[in-house]
């Protein structure tokens, strides 16, 4: 089911749970994403300060909830627009009409871009962490079978990123986020799969004169840093990482591993732990000899 067909045929039972969508992570950070807009085959320019193109399901709780105050009269339920942040002019609009049970493309009178835009950016001051969540799809189901949330099966999530960072860090003796070369996080896919993000600092030795350090790098230090990072390349593709590279200046590399779970019950299994661990140690010692 589309993401359009699922927001439409449950829109008021979301509203109906606004306040415990909002207060519940796994999901107020629901993700909703839409199409492309395409305009000749080519597709339209998306930006975070020109378009509404997809965000959370709370910032659109909060884009309706305005939108319903604003036009009440309104039957329209508005999902995108793309247009000017500063004029407010929409170039183009998405959105679904209750009474024709079709998709519009023209905005109501008067709605601008800040109409979407203002919330969003709200939603982002208000959480400014990207939590854990399930999709869309799962909300509504969880929504419809009701319970307590301890029984839901979402619940797992609220403390599953504290409970990796600390078994992990206990198992490779390496913290999240700390002064070390290596550093880790979980974080999602578009698919709210489970995705552990491994970041390699890479980076060369100036070359010394004496007691003083001179500005610049030795044809010897470059050959090892390049050697470094085509080692650290190589081993994570030998694990079936996806790898990629963020060049911070010269002679200094961010090497990026992703490892991809197929759900959230195999974070914290024994295998998947102790699988990082390997890694990380093996890339550890790599940068120690570098």
């Amino acid at each position: 089911m589309s993401t359009i067909t699922t927001l439409v045929n449950n829109y008021d039972l979301i509203l109906e749970h606004r306040l415990e969508v909002m207060a519940y992570p796994p999901y107020c950070f629901s993700k909703v994403r839409f199409p492309s807009l395409r305009k000749h085959n080519v597709h339209a320019v998306e930006s975070p300060h020109t378009s509404i193109w997809g965000s959370h399901l709370g910032s659109y709780l909060m884009i309706w909830e305005n939108f319903e105050k604003r036009w009440p009269d309104s039957d329209v339920i508005p999902f995108r627009a793309v247009g000017s942040p500063l004029s407010g002019r929409i170039a183009q609009f998405i959105g679904y009409s209750k009474s024709t049970r079709s998709i519009i493309t023209e905005a109501p009178q008067g709605f601008t871009t800040g109409a979407m835009r203002r919330y969003v950016a709200r939603f982002r001051e208000l959480f400014p962490e990207r939590l854990l969540c399930i999709p869309l799809e799962e909300v509504v189901a969880e929504l419809k079978a009701g319970g307590q949330m301890q029984s839901r099966p979402s619940y797992q999530l609220l403390e599953l990123r504290k409970n990796f960072y600390q078994l992990l860090s206990i198992m490779s003796g390496i913290e999240p986020d700390g002064p070390a070369a290596i550093s880790y996080s979980l974080n999602q896919n578009y698919k709210c799969q489970p995705a552990v993000k491994i970041d390699v600092l890479i980076e060369g030795q100036r070359r010394a004169s004496g007691n003083a350090v001179v500005m610049g790098y030795s044809e010897q230090a470059e050959e090892q840093f390049l050697e470094s990072k085509r080692n650290i390349e190589e081993l994570a593709l030998g694990y079936g990482l996806a790898v990629s590279s963020l060049e911070r200046g010269h002679l200094s590399s961010q090497i990026s591993c992703m490892l991809l779970l197929d759900r959230n019950e195999t974070v914290m299994q024994k295998d998947t732990m102790e699988f990082i661990t390997a890694f990380v140690h093996e890339a550890e010692q790599m940068c120690n000899r570098f």
